[in-house]
């Protein structure tokens, strides 16, 4: 299969990839994410778990976990580790949803994904 270029890509082929790799979209640029470690793993399921239970008692929505790709607005696509989105926010189960309530990230190590993790993803 041929793919688009760097700077090329649609939010369509974005979501046509069939892959076991985490990847984002931002600007037309698929960004491939390092495959999360057991510690992150773990930190990610303890904030999942106390998200999901807080939710379910106190609140409605859904909480998720990567992979799983939220649209923030065209062209940019991101997978936060643990997500909660209120009712209504994903009018099509078959499609990303339309942003987040709350995203969180767990930081990954090496400092070019800190900067991502933890200065870009916060701005967007």
């Amino acid at each position: 299969m041929i793919f688009p270029r760097q700077g090329d890509w649609t939010e369509a082929e974005y979501l046509a990839l069939e892959t076991n790799h985490l990847i984002e979209l931002s600007d037309g640029c698929l960004e491939v994410l390092p495959l999360p470690t057991l510690f992150h793993q773990r930190i990610a399921q303890f904030l999942f778990k106390l998200l999901e239970a807080f939710v379910l008692a106190q609140v409605s929505g859904e909480v998720f976990m990567a992979p799983l790709p939220v649209r923030l607005w065209a062209g940019k696509l991101r997978e936060p580790d643990v997500v909660y989105v209120r009712p209504g926010r994903i009018p099509n189960p078959r499609r990303p949803p339309e942003g987040a309530d709350l995203a969180m990230e767990v930081v990954s190590e090496g400092e070019e994904n800190r900067v991502r993790d933890l200065e870009i993803k916060r701005q967007e």
